[in-house]
């Protein structure tokens, strides 16, 4: 990038999955990190930095879902409600 005559005064990138890993990234002096703040199930499935499972956030919301219908071929009628 520098040769390339670019500003590197700031390097940004990453994120929520990357954000304990890039400061061994050479420069880099900005971390875009934001969905920690919703930690889905997918990021806590695609492992850690510490193991199989990430766990350095917890998910920050659960939805109950009851099924209470399914008669219809291909269509369920559910009744759902956050937990917190």
């Amino acid at each position: 990038m520098k040769k390339a005559g670019l500003n590197v005064e700031i390097f940004s990138g990453g994120g929520t999955g990357t954000y304990n890993i890039m400061q061994d990234v050479p420069g880099f002096t900005d971390l875009q990190v934001g969905s920690y703040l919703f930690m889905d199930m997918q990021y806590l499935a695609i492992g850690g930095e510490n193991g199989d499972v990430y766990n350095d956030f917890a998910p920050s919301l659960t939805v109950l879902t009851t099924v209470l219908n399914n008669r219809f071929p291909d269509r369920l009628t559910t009744d759902a409600a956050p937990r917190r």
